[in-house]
Order: C-alpha cells, then structure tokens, then sequence
C-alpha cells in the first residue's frame, strides 16, 4: 500500500478506523533510498526514517483510493530498525521500541503517538495530530481552526532543562531517590568564548547537589554539528566534553567524539585533555571549555565556524555515593532529554 518508491521499507504499520464504513488511517515509519546515507535504500544503519500517514475512504473498494503523506516534519530516526525481537547478545537498533499507535479523534482526524530519538540518546515518546484533510467520521474536508504554533526552541543558555531529583541509584531495579545528588543534572548551557584568538566552545552543567564534588564522577556534555539530514543527530560529527573524578576525586577534564552504534547505543572515545575546566560549588555547576580548532582537526562533516549550529544538545551524569562508614556504595546516575541549540558566533572574550 506504501509508496516508498524503490528499494523503500515500510515498517510498523498501525491502522485504525473511522465511523464512516470502509474508511481507515494508516501510519507507519517508511524510508526511501533518495533519503539514505549510500543511495541503496533498505533498512540498515544507512537508512534515514519519517513517519507517514495515508488514509482512505473506500477501503472495500477493489481499488481503493488512498491519500499518503509524510506526518512528520523531520527525519525521527537513521539506522536500522529491529524485527529481531527478543534477541541476545549484538542486537539490531531497538531505540524506537514498539511505542507506535494511531487513533481517530471524534472530528475524524488522526493523532498518532511514535518514537523519535532523533536529538535524544535514546528514543522517547512524540505524537502529532492531523489538523486537516478528509474527516474518517463524514468523508467531508474539515480543517482544525486555531494557529499551528512551532514548539519554541531555546538557543541561548540554558538550552538543555532535567527534572530535579530524577537521579536513579545504579542498581537493578533502579531506585528515585527524591533527594540533591551530584549527579542530579538540572540545566546545561552552552556557548563560546575567544581566548588569546582561538574560538573555544563552553559547556556548563548545573546539578541539584554538587555543592561537594564527589569520588568515581563523570559529568559528559554532548553536541553536535553539520548534519547530512536537518536536525538528525545520528548523521552528523558529534562531540562532547566532560569532567570526571577518580577514586580519591581528583578531576580531570576532557573532550572527545561520539558515535551511534548498530545496536543503539553511544560510543564515547576521548580525544585528549580539554583546554580549562572547573567545578563551581557555589553555583553547584561544572564547567569544560575546548578550544574549536583541535574538533576541526577531526571533522569529517565540515567544519565549526562562525553560524555553525550545534544540536543534539545532551548530557549524563553518574557519581559514586558514600555510606556512613565513608565506603563507596550504590551510585546515582541522571541523563537529560536533547534540548534547545546554539549557533556559533558573537562569541564573548
């Protein structure tokens, strides 16, 4: 029924119907090899997904009529998708899950629920509603009244907001403990600086209890830039920045690259030391700065410059917890949502 074109996929598909007899909508994740990453289309780590939608009033027709859209106004994924199931060990990428419906609402529009990750580590939940066209209920055109804002981003710090106190223990199952945490993030900032000349990036995460700063921490700031496909974090050069504490919490601050793995999951390789770095306990807030010439030294996207705009603005924090008798036990852990963007330039002295 799908039109992807050649060598196209169409993926979890989901119907619903509506009151009038034979109407149906129809909504699925579909990639079209125009779209992938190497022009070859099908569903591998090159693919690059959209949810669509098509609906039809005639569905008993032996040619039925059907009206198909893109329902998503940006690419929510690009890898694979898994049809594996329940497998173990190396897995396809299960970040989408199986969160994917459709209903009809009582004006005869779809409202669809998905899975998008394409500014998140993993996949989180999304929906859209349909404001206009053929109405499932009347088969008559109808069009929802009211403007059609767009979700406001936030391009000035901070771009990234947490829920405070939704730090988890590391321990299965895992454990909120609705309390201040070092590894409880709150906000995180991002901007630029020039010093001595050179163009650095800065990044501040702001935690609920890093008034202490504690042994075994790890505080990653992540980003992104140039993207293949607007706003798809996967198919760009990411980069994060991050401050970590040994045993005996000495810190030490550094910069370095990510990359989505088949399986969904983040590699993180750090690159060398970062070019300053420092914990404000009075702010409760930790901050690494890098120098933008050492990320251009290994772009492979183009390079950061002034009107580059940095997405996939992320973090994730973890931090050791002690116990009355001053031994490590059960630590915390906290990762944020992808928030707002930054767009290199203006940078401040």
């Amino acid at each position: 029924m799908s039109d992807m074109g050649p060598n196209g996929v169409a993926l979890f598909p989901w119907i619903e119907t509506g009151e009038r007899p034979g109407s149906l909508a129809i909504v699925w994740y579909g990639a079209t090899a125009a779209d992938s990453e190497d022009g070859k289309g099908g569903n591998t780590d090159n693919a690059n997904w959209k949810l669509y939608f098509a609906e039809t009033l005639n569905a008993t027709s032996s040619a039925p009529t059907i009206f198909q859209s893109a329902a998503s106004d940006h690419f929510i994924h690009g890898s694979n998708i898994s049809l594996a199931g329940f497998t173990t060990g190396t897995s396809p990428n299960r970040n989408l899950a199986d969160f994917f419906q459709v209903a009809v609402d009582p004006q005869g529009l779809a409202f669809v629920a998905f899975a998008d990750d394409s500014n998140d580590f993993a996949g989180h939940s999304a929906a859209t509603h349909q404001t206009g066209g053929i109405s499932l209920n009347t088969g008559k055109s109808i069009r929802v009244k009211g403007a059609n804002t767009p979700t406001p981003v936030a391009t000035k710090a901070p771009q990234v907001f947490d829920f405070r106190h939704d730090a988890r223990a590391i321990s299965p199952p895992p454990v909120l403990l609705d309390a201040d945490s070092p590894a409880d993030i709150l906000t995180v900032g991002y901007g630029c600086q020039i010093v001595n000349g050179a163009t650095w990036i800065t990044a501040t995460m702001a935690a609920s209890g890093l008034n202490v700063v504690p042994p075994a921490g790890l505080w990653r700031m992540n980003f992104a830039s140039n993207p293949t496909k607007p706003g798809l974090v996967d198919r760009s050069d990411q980069w994060f920045v991050q401050a970590q504490t040994d045993a005996t919490g000495v810190p030490s601050f550094s910069w370095g690259v990510a990359a989505r793995n088949s399986d969904g999951s983040i590699t993180n390789t750090v690159q060398g030391p970062a070019d300053a770095g420092n914990f404000d306990l009075n702010s409760r807030s930790v901050t690494v700065k890098v120098d933008v010439s050492k990320l251009n030294a290994v772009q492979t996207r183009g390079t950061l410059e002034t009107g580059t705009v940095l997405i996939g603005l992320r973090a994730s924090a973890s931090a050791a917890r002690a116990t009355a008798a001053g031994t490590a036990s059960v630590g915390f852990s906290d990762s944020t949502r992808g928030g707002g963007t930054f767009t290199m330039g203006s940078c401040q002295p």
